[in-house]
Formats: C-alpha cells, structure tokens, sequence
C-alpha cells in the first residue's frame, strides 16, 4: 500500500505543473514519508532531463528547467540536466536552470543530500555551466549562482563544487563570468565560505579548504586568470582575498586560532602567499604593481605584518617567529628587493620603505624589544 501512495504523491505533483517540453525525460523515485518533488520542464526545443531520487522523510526537492528556444549550436545537445539524491529528514534541494543564446553544452545540476536539514539552492543561466552540492550532517546551507541571464553569451562555462560535512556550515558561490572554477571543501561546525567572480570575469579560480569551528573565507575575483587558494583549520580563522587584475596568485594558509589575513591584488602578475600559525596573528598584503612578489609566514602569538607593494617586479619575504612581533614593509619603487627576519618575543620591531629603484635590504633580529628602520 505504502509503494501506490507514494506513486500517487509523485504523480500529483508531477501533473500540477505543465506539460513537459519536447524530448524532457523525468524520473521520481520516492520513499518512506511525506517526501514532495516538483518538476517543471517547459519551453524547450532541446529537451531537458531531471531524476529525483529521495529517501528518508520530509525532504522537498523543486526543479524548474527551461530554454529560451534558440537552436543549439550543436545538433542534439540537451538544454538542461538535473538530479537530486536527498536521503534523511527534512532536506531541501531547489534547481532552477535556464539555458540560452544557442547552446552548445547543457546546464547541469547534481545535488546530493545525507543528513538533516540540509538546504541546498543552484541557479543556472546561459549555458555549459556545472554544479556539484554534496553535502552531510546537519543544517548545512550551499548556494550556488552561474551565470546571468540575457547576458549576451558572456557568462557560460562555469564550475562550482561545494563538499560539506559536519553541521551548521554554509557556501555562497557566484560566478557570473565566464570559465570561472571553483571549490569549497568544508568539515566542521559553523564554517563560511564565499566565492564571488564578477560579471566581467574570465578563467578565474577559487579554492577554498576549512576544517575547525568558525572559520570565515571569502574569496572576491575580478579580472582574468587569477587564482586564489584558501585553508584553514583551528577555529575564528577569517581571510580575506581580493584579486581584481589579471594573472595574479594568492595563496593563504593558517592554523592556531582567532588569526586574520586580508590578501589585495590589484595589478597584474603578482604573487603572494602568507602563512600563520599560532594565535592572534595579523597578516595584511596588498599589491597594486605589476609583477611583484611576496611571502610573509609568522608562527608563534600576536604577531603583526604589513605588506604593501605599489612599484613593479619587487621581491618581500617577511618571517616572524616569537610573540608580539611587528613588521612594516612598503615597496613604491621598482626592482627592489627586502628581506625580513624576526624570532623572539616581545616586540621586535622592523620598518622598511623601499620607494627607489634596484634597493637591496635584509634586516634580522633576534631578541626582545629591538627596532630596525631602513628607507631607500
């Protein structure tokens, strides 16, 4: 008896929407109690596909698939693709695709839901864009936008992957260039990750890795080509990662708890790559040239490092080890080079200005209390 009840629930949601499309395929498949799955496939030359496979109970899953009816640039190519896999309590998953401007590769969409509560969003416009949500636990949140609607064909080849586990995590993916990739890999408690690549984007890349408990990322491209790398484990980490040139790299990594690194990128072809661990630590880096290079790493507690290189092709390594370190590094020349050696405790302090061309310097120190200052 349970099996026919079931059937009826699927087929009256089914049949409450209208008509599929030419060529749309829909398979329902549901379980156990109270399970709802609605399908809307219209306006389609190409035909979209779409599976709904849930166990469990009270899981909802909605999805909306349609085309704006121009032929495919490639014969028998598919508008859309959709499926969803909930198992457990109370699972949300909505999918709302919308392919456009003569598509040559379908939207697709795979959700996969185990635990409970999960709410799992994507949004797709254009075409050949890719979403992956698989997410465990409990009241884990993952949002992902691609593409803009009547773009013009200039937002289309998006990836996103957002992999889930532990409870209360959330991901926020928008990418509405193109060619845009990105990852989100989270396991913990009340973990934030945010990715957003610009309407004006091109082949951009954001990967960002979180284990611990109130860990915060957010990674912010614009331009083209620029790729940024996020990890963190520990606890009320925060980074901060903004590229809006072309070709840039940053990379940030911490461990320990309660550290905060804000990486800027504004110019082309720069590199950075901070590293924390410890506590309390405080790593800014912000690049405006072109072609300059950075690495600042700080191991220890309440160590503070400021990074800021507005010239072209300048090389800064700042390396703090010890408690209450302070260093101060700015490059406005071009060509210079500056090294930054501090271990210790207790407030050594460092401060160069490189704002000529060609400069050399190399401070070390080790001890308490001791203060370096260098301007060329």
């Amino acid at each position: 008896m349970r099996k026919s009840i079931l059937a009826a629930v699927s087929m009256i949601a089914l049949s409450a929407t209208p008509a599929l499309a030419n060529n749309s395929t829909s398979a329902i498949d549901q379980k156990d109690q109270r399970n709802t799955a609605l399908v809307t496939q219209v306006d389609s030359l190409l035909g979209s596909d779409s599976t709904v496979t849930q166990s469990g109970t009270d899981n909802t899953a909605t999805i909306t698939q349609r085309d704006d009816g121009v032929k495919p640039v490639v014969a028998g190519t598919r508008a859309n693709t959709s499926e969803v896999t909930q198992s457990g309590t109370k699972n949300q998953a909505i999918v709302d695709q919308f392919s456009e401007t003569g598509v040559d590769r379908a939207n697709a969409s795979k959700i996969t839901q185990t635990g409970t509560q999960a709410i799992a969003r994507v949004t797709q416009r254009d075409d050949g864009q890719r979403s992956t949500i698989e997410q465990g636990g409990t009241l884990q949140t993952a949002t992902v936008v691609q593409g803009r609607e009547k773009s013009g064909d200039t937002s289309y080849y998006n990836t996103s992957s957002v992999k889930q586990q532990g409870a209360l995590n959330t991901a926020d993916v928008s990418q509405l260039g193109r060619n845009g990739f990105s990852t989100v890999d989270q396991n913990g408690t009340a973990l934030v990750a945010n990715v957003r690549q610009s309407d004006t984007s091109n082949g951009n890349e954001a990967t960002i890795t979180q284990t611990g408990v109130s860990n915060n990322a957010l990674a912010n491209q614009t331009g083209n080509f620029n790729t940024g790398t996020i990890v963190q484990g520990g606890s009320l980490q925060k980074v901060v990662l903004n590229q809006s040139g072309n070709g840039n790299n940053g990379y940030a990594e911490q461990a320990g708890a309660m550290n905060v690194a804000q990486i800027d990128q504004i110019g082309n072809n720069n590199s950075s790559s901070s590293y924390q661990s410890g506590t309390e630590q405080f790593a800014q880096v912000t690049q405006t040239g072109n072609g300059n290079r950075s690495l600042l790493s700080q191991g220890g507690s309440k160590q503070k490092a400021y990074v800021t290189q507005s010239g072209n092709n300048n090389t800064s390594t700042v390396n703090q080890n010890g408690s209450v370190q302070y260093a101060e590094l700015m490059q406005s020349g071009n060509n210079n080079t500056s090294f930054i050696a501090q271990t210790g405790t207790q407030t050594n302090w460092a401060y160069v200005t490189q704002s000529t061309n060609g400069n050399n310097s190399s401070v070390t120190q080790n001890g308490a209390g001791l203060l370096a200052v260098v301007r060329q």
